[in-house]
């Protein structure tokens, strides 16, 4: 072997041994864990009053169109399996229960495929309820299959605090499979806002900095009263124009650094918070602040939540009794 390949075997070799000694962000995986998860279980709660109109087999999204749907995709969904109210019923209840299951950590090695099952069954059934955070939902759903994301905040993370720590080969490959998968979610991140930005910058409107003025013209992403303020600001809509281009084309490149990263964290939560509050597009944008929660580390998640924590509890404090109760 030349010296060339060997150095670079040794490289690859250093590479993979880091990669497998320390599971990475599994703080920021349960969190997200437990963030999609309230995201999927806000469409069985919010839409169950009106599930049979929304998702049954004589929804306002007729079943022509879903099979349709499905057979111009290749897609699946286990709504389709048969068009009976026993069978709607069982597989919208099962969601509910697989969905909360993931929420709490149960045997997530188990419940995170099944809930990526049943959570892109539910978006096939109607797509006209999705407003495209569902897209980077199921994808990241699929590479938490690989992710460690019931070690924390879980019933999982109970069950194995008395477990002894397995150090082998089989608990240094799930190590290096939690890091990849973690790795996946922010590539898939990165790539979502390099194309989003490289696609806007073929647009003449985003090119002459009055996209933002045409986007909240639209009656559906309005909102009343401070829509206005920003779209008869000449200032506000070129900054806003030019600012999410700019933003976008470079969030993947802050991440390289670990003061940057946190100003790409805090640029992104602007970002969605701002789409979020004049768009209503509230799933997006929820979705995308949670799948990077891991960029910010457990040392800091645990930094921010030790300094909620008491303050929290000092707001519990002031809060007034309900009547008849007593404090202890």
């Amino acid at each position: 072997m030349s010296a060339a390949r060997r150095r670079a075997a040794v490289a690859l070799w250093k590479g993979l041994d880091d990669a497998s000694g320390e599971r990475r962000s599994v703080l920021g995986a349960a969190l997200t864990r437990i963030s999609l998860g309230l995201v999927c279980l806000s469409f069985y709660v919010l839409h169950y009053g009106d599930r049979w109109r929304l998702y049954g087999p004589d929804s306002v999204w007729s079943w022509e169109n879903f099979q349709g749907a499905l057979e111009d995709a290749g897609g699946f969904s286990l709504y389709e399996i048969a068009a009976s109210d026993a069978w709607f019923t069982f597989v919208f209840h099962a969601g509910m229960l697989v969905t909360l299951l993931f929420i709490l950590g149960w045997r997530t090695r188990l419940v995170v495929p099944l809930q990526w099952v049943f959570t892109w069954s539910l978006f096939q059934r109607n797509p006209v309820l999705l407003d495209g955070g569902d897209n980077l939902l199921v994808i990241v759903l699929a590479y938490m299959m690989a992710v460690d994301c019931g070690a924390r905040l879980s019933l999982d993370a109970g069950r194995r605090r008395g477990a002894p720590a397995g150090d082998g080969a089989g608990s240094r490959a799930v190590t290096l499979l939690h890091n990849a998968g973690l790795l996946a979610i922010i590539t898939q991140v990165c790539v979502l806002y390099l194309a989003s930005a490289l696609y806007k910058t073929q647009g003449e409107l985003w090119q002459n900095g009055t996209a933002l003025y045409y986007i909240m013209r639209v009656q559906d992403f309005t909102l009343p009263g401070v829509s206005e303020m920003i779209y008869r600001n000449p200032l506000f809509v070129t900054a806003g124009t030019y600012g999410t281009v700019l933003f976008q084309l470079a969030f993947p490149f802050l991440l390289l650094n670990r003061w940057t990263r946190l100003l790409a964290l805090a640029g992104a939560i602007a970002m969605h918070a701002g789409i979020a509050l004049l768009m209503g597009l509230m799933t997006f944008s929820w979705v995308m602040v949670t799948v990077e929660l891991p960029l910010l580390g457990d040392r800091r998640l645990e930094a921010i939540g030790a300094w909620l924590r008491p303050r929290a509890q000092a707001l519990r404090s002031r809060m007034p009794l309900p009547a008849g109760v007593r404090s202890a």
